[in-house]
């Protein structure tokens, strides 16, 4: 058999169907077909995944809804202070036998700040260490580990208009590590102010409607606990008119006392659990829907402006938090091509806004 090539098949996925039926036969091509893959690799066919993460503005709630522009103002505060070399150190701690331990520690800084119109793009550097098998006893098999360093760099490109981050994983650097690690970094960023400024930042994940969460409560089964959270949005300046305008009874409430989030925790005791279909409770979960009427309960799970957390009897755990992320994808050639990704990052909110919430 003669293998005829032409180059610009190598250019295309098409390129590649066509040349997988039409010139190789599996059996003693499987060289040129490795080849072949590793070529598509090095032309940008790996894909990585987009997550998207909303930051809130926690402790001027109260400010923004007496004044829509004001989250104009914090954000543009935000994206001044935002820079390069802005570091937070994690230490988690737990108790093991009576005695407080460090379990895990890592630093994360910001590095390579660009800043855009209404815009940022950078990156989260991550170090850390891990400990591996460096060896082995022969005689009892026992193995010896080492501690090594590590490090760990994410891309993100934050959109200051929609507050929502775009960024993507790598192994030992999660989703939700990430969203933590950037929580801390721009509550560091602003302790310069004057005023106390505090931010939540929450993955975006897949919204679910009333009855939908009352389903998966249902098949919790005995409820122990529940608790229903409230965080009033940052709601952009047409929604916040809007909001105005209409007299929103819940949000004008928690503004008037000062209140960045509410909770309700309902407990029991008795061996049948909670009755989630009593007034009570379904009144409670109800109130998701009437956080404003410009937000659904699908977009307020959403965003994490109400979050729905329960307990069965044997301890399970049922929360809206673990809902799935809303993702899109980005190939590995345009993460390493600032502008590119720039672009695409932008495209990709404002998709993932209007298609998902």
């Amino acid at each position: 058999m003669i293998l005829k090539l032409n180059l610009p098949l190598w250019e295309t996925w098409s390129g590649f169907c066509y040349f997988i039926t039409n010139y190789v036969e599996l059996k003693g091509y499987i060289d040129i077909l490795s080849k072949y893959i590793f070529k598509i690799k090095e032309k940008g066919y790996n894909m990585s995944v987009l997550y998207f993460a909303k930051v809130r503005a926690a402790s001027q709630i109260k400010e923004i809804y007496e004044n829509p522009e004001k989250i104009t103002i914090i954000m543009k505060l935000l994206m001044k202070n935002i820079d390069n070399d802005i570091c937070y150190q994690r230490e988690d701690i737990n108790e093991i036998d009576g005695e407080e331990i460090t379990t895990y520690e890592a630093t994360y800084a910001f590095k390579y700040i660009r800043k855009l119109n209404k815009a940022i793009y950078g990156s989260i550097v991550k170090k850390s260490y891990m400990y591996v098998n460096s060896d082995i006893d022969e005689r009892t098999g026992k193995l010896y580990k080492e501690q090594i360093d590590y490090v760990e760099l994410i891309d993100f490109y934050f959109d200051t208009t929609s507050e929502v981050i775009s960024y993507y994983t790598t192994s030992r650097f999660g989703f939700k590590e990430f969203a933590n690690a950037f929580r801390e970094l721009i509550n560091i960023a602003m302790e310069n102010e004057e005023e106390d400024y505090k931010f939540d930042v929450s993955v975006i994940r897949k919204g679910l409607k009333i009855e939908e969460i009352k389903e998966q409560l249902r098949k919790l089964g005995r409820l122990k606990d529940l608790k229903i959270t409230i965080n009033p949005p940052n709601a952009n300046e047409e929604e916040l008119n809007e909001i105005l305008k209409n007299g929103e009874k819940r949000l004008e409430e928690m503004k008037e006392a000062n209140v960045t989030s509410t909770s309700v925790l309902f407990n029991t005791e008795s061996s049948k659990g909670l009755n989630i279909e009593a007034e009570m409770i379904d009144r409670e979960i109800n109130k998701i829907e009437e956080i404003t009427s410009k937000l659904s309960s699908e977009e307020a799970i959403s965003k994490n402006t109400a979050t729905v957390e329960a307990h069965d009897r044997s301890g399970r755990r049922y929360t809206t938090k673990n809902n799935k992320p809303i993702t899109d994808t980005i190939e590995e050639a345009d993460i390493d091509n600032p502008d590119r990704f720039i672009e695409i990052c932008k495209d990709k909110i404002y998709s993932a806004l209007s298609t998902f919430l």
